[in-house]
């Protein structure tokens, strides 16, 4: 009976979380939850790994069938496609640049938390139309965010605790019973799927 209501439990869960992913519309969301879930398949049976051709073959035969084989053509179907209204790759694209901007300029102390979009608009006089219209714009970038907010010491301290966090999981892993490896795993790939995201 425990079995059975495990079961149900996680498949509720698994249920709910699958709709707020789709609802949320976000495709670095989106993306980054298909990398978790394909590290934990070719965890459990690396056969798994076959899928990487097999998605290219996919994606090169929707280009040709899409976009007459042009590949920027179907870049840009893809990002309109999945986001009409929204922030397209293009945008993205501007946002970065202005981001590495920033960093260059306030490599040591970044701009400060949350303001370095104001910042970019009222001292580059290069400021973009998109600077202009949205002078609040952010990175959609978490590493070029954090370098921008606080600074590259930051970002490196940043990226320390993800690598220490992943150093400590594979060796628990490894010492751990099979239930605790499990839940690891799942960590595991749930933190990777959300370095993909941000």
């Amino acid at each position: 009976h425990m079995e059975m209501i495990y079961k149900i439990i996680v498949s509720i869960g698994i249920i709910l979380v699958l709709f707020i992913l789709v609802m949320t519309q976000s495709r670095g969301a989106i993306l980054g939850s298909l990398v978790g879930i394909f590290m934990i398949l070719v965890w459990k049976d690396k056969r798994f790994l076959y899928l990487i051709p097999l998605a290219f073959l996919a994606l090169f035969i929707a280009m040709l069938i899409f976009a007459d084989g042009d590949p920027t053509r179907f870049l840009l179907l893809l990002d309109t496609y999945s986001n009409p209204e929204g922030d397209t790759l293009q945008t993205r694209i501007e946002y970065w640049k202005n981001t590495i901007y920033l960093n260059q300029d306030f490599p040591i102390t970044g701009t400060g938390i949350g303001i370095y979009g104001k910042v970019f608009h009222d001292i580059y006089s290069f400021a973009t139309p998109l600077a202009t219209v949205r002078p609040l714009f952010y990175a959609h970038n978490m590493y070029l965010a954090v370098a921008a907010d606080m600074g590259l010491p930051a970002l490196v301290l940043y990226l320390a605790l993800f690598s220490g966090f992943f150093s400590m999981v594979f060796y628990a892993i490894q010492k751990s019973r099979s239930i605790v490896k499990t839940l690891l795993r799942g960590l595991l790939c749930g933190m990777a799927a959300h370095m993909v995201y941000v």
